[in-house]
Protein backbone atom coordinates (compact mmCIF):
# COMPACT_ATOMS: atom_id res chain seq x y z
CA UNK A 1 0.00 0.00 0.00
CA UNK A 2 1.08 3.58 -0.64
CA UNK A 3 -0.42 7.03 -0.04
CA UNK A 4 -1.33 9.54 -2.69
CA UNK A 5 -2.95 12.95 -2.74
CA UNK A 6 -6.40 11.36 -2.53
CA UNK A 7 -5.68 8.83 0.21
CA UNK A 8 -4.34 5.32 0.30
CA UNK A 9 -4.09 3.30 -2.92
CA UNK A 10 -3.00 -0.26 -3.72
CA UNK A 11 -0.09 -0.88 -6.09
CA UNK A 12 0.17 -3.98 -8.33
CA UNK A 13 2.55 -6.61 -7.02
CA UNK A 14 5.46 -8.11 -8.98
CA UNK A 15 7.18 -11.42 -8.12
CA UNK A 16 9.35 -12.24 -11.17
CA UNK A 17 6.39 -13.35 -13.34
CA UNK A 18 4.37 -11.51 -16.01
CA UNK A 19 6.58 -8.44 -15.97
CA UNK A 20 5.00 -7.08 -19.17
CA UNK A 21 1.59 -7.01 -17.49
CA UNK A 22 2.91 -5.51 -14.26
CA UNK A 23 4.79 -2.71 -15.98
CA UNK A 24 1.63 -1.52 -17.76
CA UNK A 25 -0.42 -1.60 -14.54
CA UNK A 26 2.31 0.18 -12.58
CA UNK A 27 2.68 2.91 -15.20
CA UNK A 28 -1.06 3.62 -15.13
CA UNK A 29 -1.09 3.62 -11.33
CA UNK A 30 1.75 6.16 -11.10
CA UNK A 31 0.19 8.40 -13.77
CA UNK A 32 -3.12 8.49 -11.94
CA UNK A 33 -1.39 9.98 -8.87
CA UNK A 34 0.84 12.36 -10.82
CA UNK A 35 4.04 10.47 -9.98
CA UNK A 36 5.09 9.15 -13.39
CA UNK A 37 7.30 12.17 -14.23
CA UNK A 38 9.67 11.26 -11.39
CA UNK A 39 10.15 7.80 -12.92
CA UNK A 40 10.17 8.55 -16.62
CA UNK A 41 12.12 11.85 -16.63
CA UNK A 42 13.74 11.83 -13.19
CA UNK A 43 12.09 15.18 -12.47
CA UNK A 44 14.04 17.37 -10.10
CA UNK A 45 12.37 19.56 -7.48
CA UNK A 46 13.32 23.24 -8.11
CA UNK A 47 14.85 25.05 -5.13
CA UNK A 48 12.88 27.64 -3.20
CA UNK A 49 13.19 31.26 -4.23
CA UNK A 50 14.29 33.96 -1.87
CA UNK A 51 11.61 35.09 0.51
CA UNK A 52 9.07 32.37 -0.49
CA UNK A 53 5.45 32.66 0.35
CA UNK A 54 3.60 30.08 2.45
CA UNK A 55 1.95 28.64 -0.69
CA UNK A 56 5.33 28.26 -2.40
CA UNK A 57 6.79 26.55 0.65
CA UNK A 58 3.84 24.17 0.81
CA UNK A 59 4.12 23.36 -2.91
CA UNK A 60 7.87 22.73 -2.59
CA UNK A 61 7.26 20.41 0.35
CA UNK A 62 4.60 18.44 -1.65
CA UNK A 63 6.94 18.08 -4.65
CA UNK A 64 9.73 16.81 -2.43
CA UNK A 65 7.36 14.37 -0.78
CA UNK A 66 6.22 13.05 -4.18
CA UNK A 67 9.76 12.09 -5.06
CA UNK A 68 9.95 9.98 -1.90
CA UNK A 69 6.47 8.55 -2.46
CA UNK A 70 7.29 7.15 -5.90
CA UNK A 71 10.29 5.29 -4.47
CA UNK A 72 8.08 3.94 -1.69
CA UNK A 73 5.49 2.79 -4.26
CA UNK A 74 8.10 0.88 -6.24
CA UNK A 75 9.45 -0.75 -3.10
CA UNK A 76 5.94 -1.77 -1.99
CA UNK A 77 5.16 -3.33 -5.38
CA UNK A 78 8.14 -5.73 -5.33
CA UNK A 79 8.37 -9.05 -3.57
CA UNK A 80 11.19 -9.59 -1.08
CA UNK A 81 13.47 -11.52 -3.44
CA UNK A 82 13.13 -8.83 -6.14
CA UNK A 83 13.45 -5.96 -3.64
CA UNK A 84 16.81 -7.18 -2.35
CA UNK A 85 18.28 -6.83 -5.84
CA UNK A 86 17.43 -3.08 -6.10
CA UNK A 87 17.47 -2.00 -2.45
CA UNK A 88 20.77 -0.16 -2.94
CA UNK A 89 19.18 2.25 -5.45
CA UNK A 90 17.57 5.43 -4.08
CA UNK A 91 16.25 7.18 -7.22
CA UNK A 92 12.99 6.06 -8.85
CA UNK A 93 14.31 6.20 -12.43
CA UNK A 94 17.33 4.07 -11.51
CA UNK A 95 15.02 1.46 -9.96
CA UNK A 96 12.77 1.45 -13.04
CA UNK A 97 15.69 1.12 -15.48
CA UNK A 98 17.22 -1.68 -13.42
CA UNK A 99 13.97 -3.66 -13.47
CA UNK A 100 13.63 -3.17 -17.23
CA UNK A 101 17.18 -4.35 -17.79
CA UNK A 102 16.68 -7.45 -15.66
CA UNK A 103 13.25 -8.63 -16.76
CA UNK A 104 12.65 -7.35 -20.30
CA UNK A 105 14.16 -9.82 -22.75
CA UNK A 106 16.38 -8.58 -25.53
CA UNK A 107 15.03 -8.27 -29.07
CA UNK A 108 16.38 -11.62 -30.27
CA UNK A 109 14.75 -13.57 -27.43
CA UNK A 110 11.46 -11.71 -27.87
CA UNK A 111 11.47 -12.44 -31.60
CA UNK A 112 12.04 -16.15 -30.99
CA UNK A 113 9.23 -16.37 -28.46
CA UNK A 114 6.89 -14.43 -30.70
CA UNK A 115 7.70 -16.72 -33.64
CA UNK A 116 6.87 -19.77 -31.50
CA UNK A 117 3.55 -18.26 -30.45
CA UNK A 118 2.69 -17.43 -34.08
CA UNK A 119 3.40 -21.02 -35.08
CA UNK A 120 1.14 -22.32 -32.31
CA UNK A 121 -1.55 -19.85 -33.38
CA UNK A 122 -1.44 -21.06 -36.99
CA UNK A 123 -1.41 -24.76 -36.05
CA UNK A 124 -4.18 -24.59 -33.44
CA UNK A 125 -7.40 -26.36 -34.45
CA UNK A 126 -10.51 -27.29 -32.53
CA UNK A 127 -10.85 -31.01 -31.75
CA UNK A 128 -14.07 -32.95 -32.11
CA UNK A 129 -14.17 -33.65 -28.37
CA UNK A 130 -13.53 -30.01 -27.39
CA UNK A 131 -16.23 -27.51 -26.54
CA UNK A 132 -16.34 -23.98 -27.93
CA UNK A 133 -15.45 -22.58 -24.52
CA UNK A 134 -12.32 -24.73 -24.18
CA UNK A 135 -11.10 -23.90 -27.69
CA UNK A 136 -11.67 -20.15 -27.38
CA UNK A 137 -9.85 -20.13 -24.04
CA UNK A 138 -6.74 -21.65 -25.67
CA UNK A 139 -6.96 -19.23 -28.58
CA UNK A 140 -7.42 -16.19 -26.33
CA UNK A 141 -4.42 -17.19 -24.24
CA UNK A 142 -2.20 -17.39 -27.33
CA UNK A 143 -3.45 -14.03 -28.63
CA UNK A 144 -2.82 -12.32 -25.28
CA UNK A 145 0.71 -13.73 -25.14
CA UNK A 146 1.42 -12.42 -28.65
CA UNK A 147 0.12 -9.00 -27.73
CA UNK A 148 2.37 -8.92 -24.66
CA UNK A 149 5.39 -9.34 -26.94
CA UNK A 150 4.33 -6.39 -29.10
CA UNK A 151 2.44 -8.18 -31.88
CA UNK A 152 -0.71 -6.38 -33.11
CA UNK A 153 -3.50 -8.96 -33.45
CA UNK A 154 -6.80 -7.54 -34.66
CA UNK A 155 -10.14 -9.09 -33.75
CA UNK A 156 -11.06 -9.88 -37.34
CA UNK A 157 -7.91 -11.98 -37.69
CA UNK A 158 -8.91 -14.03 -34.63
CA UNK A 159 -12.44 -14.43 -36.03
CA UNK A 160 -11.08 -15.69 -39.36
CA UNK A 161 -8.80 -18.11 -37.52
CA UNK A 162 -11.79 -19.52 -35.63
CA UNK A 163 -13.79 -19.98 -38.84
CA UNK A 164 -11.08 -21.99 -40.63
CA UNK A 165 -10.18 -24.17 -37.61
CA UNK A 166 -13.64 -25.45 -36.62
CA UNK A 167 -14.55 -29.15 -37.12
CA UNK A 168 -16.97 -30.49 -39.74
CA UNK A 169 -20.05 -30.28 -37.49
CA UNK A 170 -19.84 -26.45 -37.66
CA UNK A 171 -19.68 -26.21 -41.48
CA UNK A 172 -23.30 -25.11 -41.86
CA UNK A 173 -22.89 -22.43 -39.18
CA UNK A 174 -19.62 -21.19 -40.71
CA UNK A 175 -21.30 -20.81 -44.13
CA UNK A 176 -24.19 -18.89 -42.56
CA UNK A 177 -21.83 -16.51 -40.71
CA UNK A 178 -19.76 -15.82 -43.83
CA UNK A 179 -22.88 -14.98 -45.85
CA UNK A 180 -24.76 -12.90 -43.28
CA UNK A 181 -22.03 -11.12 -41.28
CA UNK A 182 -19.26 -8.64 -42.05
CA UNK A 183 -16.14 -10.39 -40.74
CA UNK A 184 -14.30 -7.06 -40.41
CA UNK A 185 -16.88 -5.81 -37.89
CA UNK A 186 -17.73 -9.10 -36.15
CA UNK A 187 -16.27 -9.14 -32.62
CA UNK A 188 -14.81 -12.16 -30.90
CA UNK A 189 -17.52 -12.25 -28.20
CA UNK A 190 -20.27 -12.21 -30.86
CA UNK A 191 -18.56 -15.01 -32.74
CA UNK A 192 -18.22 -17.14 -29.58
CA UNK A 193 -21.88 -16.62 -28.64
CA UNK A 194 -23.03 -17.73 -32.13
CA UNK A 195 -20.89 -20.88 -31.97
CA UNK A 196 -22.03 -21.74 -28.45
CA UNK A 197 -25.69 -21.42 -29.46
CA UNK A 198 -25.09 -23.76 -32.40
CA UNK A 199 -23.22 -26.18 -30.17
CA UNK A 200 -26.12 -26.26 -27.70
CA UNK A 201 -28.60 -27.03 -30.49
CA UNK A 202 -26.39 -29.89 -31.72
CA UNK A 203 -26.20 -31.30 -28.20
CA UNK A 204 -29.99 -31.21 -27.80
CA UNK A 205 -30.46 -33.02 -31.11
CA UNK A 206 -27.95 -35.70 -30.16
CA UNK A 207 -29.77 -36.27 -26.87
CA UNK A 208 -33.10 -36.69 -28.72
CA UNK A 209 -31.55 -39.14 -31.22
CA UNK A 210 -29.90 -41.14 -28.43
CA UNK A 211 -33.12 -41.32 -26.44
CA UNK A 212 -35.12 -42.44 -29.51
CA UNK A 213 -32.56 -45.12 -30.35
CA UNK A 214 -32.63 -46.38 -26.77
CA UNK A 215 -36.42 -46.61 -26.75
CA UNK A 216 -36.47 -48.47 -30.09
CA UNK A 217 -33.81 -50.86 -28.86
CA UNK A 218 -35.67 -51.44 -25.60
CA UNK A 219 -38.93 -52.22 -27.44
CA UNK A 220 -37.17 -54.63 -29.78
CA UNK A 221 -35.54 -56.34 -26.83
CA UNK A 222 -38.88 -56.77 -25.03
CA UNK A 223 -40.51 -58.24 -28.17
CA UNK A 224 -37.61 -60.67 -28.60
CA UNK A 225 -37.85 -61.73 -24.96
CA UNK A 226 -41.59 -62.44 -25.31
CA UNK A 227 -41.05 -64.58 -28.40
CA UNK A 228 -38.20 -66.40 -26.69
CA UNK A 229 -40.35 -67.11 -23.63
CA UNK A 230 -43.16 -68.53 -25.78
CA UNK A 231 -40.70 -70.78 -27.58
CA UNK A 232 -39.13 -71.92 -24.29
CA UNK A 233 -42.49 -72.74 -22.75
CA UNK A 234 -43.51 -74.78 -25.79
CA UNK A 235 -40.22 -76.66 -25.88
CA UNK A 236 -40.30 -77.32 -22.12
CA UNK A 237 -43.85 -78.67 -22.35
CA UNK A 238 -42.92 -81.03 -25.16
CA UNK A 239 -39.81 -82.28 -23.33
CA UNK A 240 -41.69 -82.85 -20.08
CA UNK A 241 -44.45 -84.72 -21.91
CA UNK A 242 -41.86 -86.96 -23.49
CA UNK A 243 -39.58 -87.57 -20.48
CA UNK A 244 -42.09 -87.90 -17.68
CA UNK A 245 -42.79 -91.63 -17.34
CA UNK A 246 -43.94 -92.05 -13.74
CA UNK A 247 -46.84 -89.54 -13.73
CA UNK A 248 -50.36 -89.85 -15.03
CA UNK A 249 -51.33 -88.61 -18.47
CA UNK A 250 -53.65 -86.06 -16.90
CA UNK A 251 -50.81 -84.52 -14.81
CA UNK A 252 -48.56 -84.37 -17.86
CA UNK A 253 -51.25 -82.59 -19.83
CA UNK A 254 -51.80 -79.98 -17.07
CA UNK A 255 -48.01 -79.54 -16.43
CA UNK A 256 -48.56 -80.43 -12.75
CA UNK A 257 -46.08 -82.38 -10.58
CA UNK A 258 -45.90 -83.49 -6.97
CA UNK A 259 -44.49 -80.79 -4.60
CA UNK A 260 -40.72 -80.50 -4.84
CA UNK A 261 -38.87 -81.67 -1.75
CA UNK A 262 -36.45 -78.71 -2.02
CA UNK A 263 -38.49 -75.60 -2.85
CA UNK A 264 -42.04 -77.03 -2.34
CA UNK A 265 -43.19 -75.94 -5.80
CA UNK A 266 -45.28 -78.14 -8.09
CA UNK A 267 -44.20 -77.01 -11.55
CA UNK A 268 -41.18 -79.32 -11.89
CA UNK A 269 -39.71 -82.61 -10.68
CA UNK A 270 -37.55 -82.76 -7.59
CA UNK A 271 -34.58 -84.00 -9.61
CA UNK A 272 -34.86 -80.96 -11.93
CA UNK A 273 -35.06 -78.36 -9.12
CA UNK A 274 -32.79 -75.38 -9.73
CA UNK A 275 -32.17 -74.93 -5.99
CA UNK A 276 -31.12 -78.54 -5.45
CA UNK A 277 -27.70 -78.77 -3.79
CA UNK A 278 -27.59 -75.04 -3.02
CA UNK A 279 -27.73 -73.24 0.33
CA UNK A 280 -31.15 -73.56 1.84
CA UNK A 281 -31.37 -69.96 3.07
CA UNK A 282 -34.11 -67.61 1.94
CA UNK A 283 -34.17 -63.84 2.42
CA UNK A 284 -37.43 -62.65 4.01
CA UNK A 285 -37.22 -59.33 2.13
CA UNK A 286 -36.43 -60.22 -1.50
CA UNK A 287 -37.60 -63.89 -1.15
CA UNK A 288 -34.48 -65.12 -2.97
CA UNK A 289 -32.46 -68.14 -1.91
CA UNK A 290 -28.83 -68.21 -0.91
CA UNK A 291 -28.62 -65.35 1.65
CA UNK A 292 -30.33 -63.87 4.68
CA UNK A 293 -31.62 -60.35 5.18
CA UNK A 294 -29.22 -58.08 7.04
CA UNK A 295 -29.99 -56.73 10.49
CA UNK A 296 -27.61 -53.89 11.38
CA UNK A 297 -25.45 -55.06 8.49
CA UNK A 298 -25.21 -58.64 9.77
CA UNK A 299 -24.14 -61.07 7.06
CA UNK A 300 -24.92 -64.79 7.23
CA UNK A 301 -22.64 -67.06 5.20
CA UNK A 302 -23.56 -70.75 5.08
CA UNK A 303 -20.93 -73.35 4.30
CA UNK A 304 -20.92 -77.13 4.30
CA UNK A 305 -19.22 -77.33 7.69
CA UNK A 306 -20.88 -74.38 9.45
CA UNK A 307 -22.24 -70.84 9.44
CA UNK A 308 -20.23 -67.60 9.69
CA UNK A 309 -21.78 -64.36 11.01
CA UNK A 310 -20.06 -61.02 10.37
CA UNK A 311 -20.74 -57.28 9.95
CA UNK A 312 -17.84 -56.40 7.69
CA UNK A 313 -19.75 -54.22 5.23
CA UNK A 314 -21.56 -52.44 8.07
CA UNK A 315 -18.26 -51.76 9.83
CA UNK A 316 -16.66 -50.39 6.65
CA UNK A 317 -19.68 -48.14 6.06
CA UNK A 318 -19.35 -46.77 9.60
CA UNK A 319 -15.63 -46.13 9.07
CA UNK A 320 -16.53 -44.06 6.00
CA UNK A 321 -19.20 -42.23 8.00
CA UNK A 322 -16.62 -41.14 10.60
CA UNK A 323 -14.01 -40.44 7.84
CA UNK A 324 -11.66 -43.11 9.17
CA UNK A 325 -11.61 -45.41 6.13
CA UNK A 326 -7.98 -44.44 5.35
CA UNK A 327 -6.70 -44.53 8.93
CA UNK A 328 -3.81 -46.75 10.03
CA UNK A 329 -5.00 -49.83 11.97
CA UNK A 330 -3.63 -50.63 15.44
CA UNK A 331 -3.20 -53.99 17.13
CA UNK A 332 -4.85 -53.12 20.46
CA UNK A 333 -8.02 -51.12 21.19
CA UNK A 334 -6.52 -49.31 24.19
CA UNK A 335 -3.04 -48.12 24.99
CA UNK A 336 -1.19 -49.85 27.82
CA UNK A 337 -2.14 -48.50 31.27
CA UNK A 338 -4.75 -46.18 29.74
CA UNK A 339 -6.80 -44.61 32.55
CA UNK A 340 -9.95 -42.62 31.87
CA UNK A 341 -11.59 -40.28 34.33
CA UNK A 342 -14.67 -38.11 34.35
CA UNK A 343 -12.87 -34.80 35.03
CA UNK A 344 -9.58 -35.01 33.17
CA UNK A 345 -9.36 -31.25 32.59
CA UNK A 346 -9.34 -31.60 28.79
CA UNK A 347 -11.56 -29.63 26.41
CA UNK A 348 -15.07 -30.92 25.78
CA UNK A 349 -16.26 -32.26 22.40
CA UNK A 350 -19.60 -32.52 20.63
CA UNK A 351 -21.84 -34.85 22.63
CA UNK A 352 -23.88 -35.95 19.59
CA UNK A 353 -20.82 -36.99 17.61
CA UNK A 354 -19.35 -38.85 20.58
CA UNK A 355 -22.59 -40.72 21.24
CA UNK A 356 -22.80 -41.73 17.57
CA UNK A 357 -19.22 -43.00 17.73
CA UNK A 358 -19.85 -45.16 20.83
CA UNK A 359 -23.37 -46.24 19.83
CA UNK A 360 -22.09 -47.62 16.53
CA UNK A 361 -19.54 -49.68 18.45
CA UNK A 362 -22.36 -51.21 20.50
CA UNK A 363 -24.11 -52.29 17.29
CA UNK A 364 -20.98 -54.20 16.23
CA UNK A 365 -20.71 -56.21 19.45
CA UNK A 366 -23.20 -58.73 18.02
CA UNK A 367 -20.52 -60.34 15.87
CA UNK A 368 -17.37 -58.90 17.53
CA UNK A 369 -18.01 -59.53 21.26
CA UNK A 370 -14.57 -58.30 22.37
CA UNK A 371 -15.72 -54.73 21.64
CA UNK A 372 -18.26 -54.91 24.48
CA UNK A 373 -15.76 -53.99 27.20
CA UNK A 374 -14.44 -50.92 25.34
CA UNK A 375 -17.94 -49.79 24.34
CA UNK A 376 -19.10 -50.04 27.95
CA UNK A 377 -16.02 -48.16 29.16
CA UNK A 378 -16.60 -45.29 26.72
CA UNK A 379 -20.33 -45.24 27.53
CA UNK A 380 -19.58 -43.95 31.05
CA UNK A 381 -18.72 -40.53 29.63
CA UNK A 382 -21.70 -40.03 27.31
CA UNK A 383 -23.00 -36.96 29.19
CA UNK A 384 -19.76 -34.92 29.08
CA UNK A 385 -17.05 -36.36 26.79
CA UNK A 386 -13.65 -34.72 26.41
CA UNK A 387 -10.96 -34.79 23.77
CA UNK A 388 -9.24 -37.63 25.64
CA UNK A 389 -12.37 -39.78 25.58
CA UNK A 390 -12.92 -39.00 21.92
CA UNK A 391 -9.32 -39.94 21.10
CA UNK A 392 -9.72 -43.29 22.88
CA UNK A 393 -12.90 -43.92 20.90
CA UNK A 394 -11.11 -43.21 17.62
CA UNK A 395 -8.35 -45.67 18.62
CA UNK A 396 -10.98 -48.40 19.09
CA UNK A 397 -12.21 -47.67 15.57
CA UNK A 398 -8.64 -47.88 14.29
CA UNK A 399 -8.46 -51.32 15.90
CA UNK A 400 -11.73 -52.17 14.14
CA UNK A 401 -10.20 -51.09 10.81
CA UNK A 402 -7.93 -54.14 10.96
CA UNK A 403 -10.53 -56.54 12.41
CA UNK A 404 -13.66 -55.62 10.44
CA UNK A 405 -13.67 -59.04 8.81
CA UNK A 406 -13.85 -60.83 12.18
CA UNK A 407 -17.06 -62.60 13.13
CA UNK A 408 -18.61 -65.63 14.82
CA UNK A 409 -18.24 -69.17 13.44
CA UNK A 410 -20.76 -71.90 14.27
CA UNK A 411 -19.59 -75.42 13.52
CA UNK A 412 -22.22 -77.70 12.06
CA UNK A 413 -21.27 -80.73 14.14
CA UNK A 414 -20.13 -79.01 17.31
CA UNK A 415 -22.93 -77.82 19.61
CA UNK A 416 -20.60 -77.01 22.49
CA UNK A 417 -20.32 -73.34 23.49
CA UNK A 418 -17.16 -72.02 25.17
CA UNK A 419 -16.76 -68.68 26.87
CA UNK A 420 -13.70 -66.64 27.90
CA UNK A 421 -13.55 -63.95 30.56
CA UNK A 422 -10.83 -61.37 31.14
CA UNK A 423 -9.95 -61.47 34.83
CA UNK A 424 -9.06 -57.77 34.80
Amino acid sequence: MASGNNGVFAVPQFSRENYHIWIVKMRSCLKSFDLWEYVDQDKEVPPLRANPTIAQMKQHEEETLKKEKVVSCLHSALSDDVFTSIMHLEIAKQIWDELNERYISDERVRSTKLLTLKREFEMLKMKESESVKEYTSKLSHLVNQMRLYGEVVHDHKVVEKMLISLPVKFEAKVAAIEESCDLKKLTISEMVSKLQAHEQRLSMRMDDVTEGAFQARHKGKQAGQKNQKKHNYKTAGDQKGKTKMDGSSESAANNHFPPCSTCKRSNHLSKDCWYKGKRQIQCNICKKWGHRERLKGMEVHQFDDGIFLSQQKYANDLLKKFKLENCNPVLTPLAVNEKLSKDDGDAKVDVTQYRSLVGSLLCLTTTIPDLMFYSSLLSRFMHSPSLTHFGVGKRVWRYLKGTANFGIWYNKSDGKVEGFVDSD
